[in-house]
């Protein structure tokens, strides 16, 4: 039995981090009658994002060792929306989509907590310069991984 680890999963187990910060309250609406209010997501972020690179420590990590990838995996995608959800897909030589996820991408300020509904959460800093985004996440431990993309 093969098991896929998601984005948010992948970069939490590497850290070793086994929690997440926050309540439910920060990855649902305010008041709690389940919509209407207005996105926080920055026009800046809403993109398809194209991973590039990601480092651990300052020290480059493969991609395919990150994010568990099948031998098909070529690369993968974030798609940011605008109603603070997001989409991870997988893509293989062909262009076909091997494996995706989807979730919620909250923001504030420079912050950002991506949940996809499992117990940990994956939370940290962003930041969006020319074509480029920068996620970044520090562990309990004190190690920090940080994700580079371009859209």
């Amino acid at each position: 039995m093969i098991i896929r680890i998601s984005l948010t999963m992948a970069a939490l187990l590497l850290l070793g981090v086994l929690g997440g910060c926050g309540n439910d309250s920060t990855l649902n609406d305010d008041n709690g009658d389940g919509g209407g209010e207005q996105s926080n997501i920055p026009t800046e972020l809403v993109a398809a994002w194209t991973v590039q690179s990601a480092a651990i420590n300052s020290r480059s990590i493969s991609l395919g060792q990150l994010f568990s990838w099948g031998a098909e995996t070529v690369v993968c995608r974030i798609t940011v929306h605008d109603d603070e959800s997001y989409l991870y897909e997988e893509l293989e030589s062909s262009g076909a989509v091997g494996w995706s996820e989807s979730g919620y991408f909250k923001v504030e300020e420079n912050r950002y907590t991506m949940d996809t509904g499992h117990p940990l959460l994956q939370s940290g800093t962003w930041e969006v310069t020319d074509n480029e985004l920068v996620l970044t996440t520090t562990s309990q431990g004190g190690h920090t991984l940080k994700v580079f993309a371009t859209n």
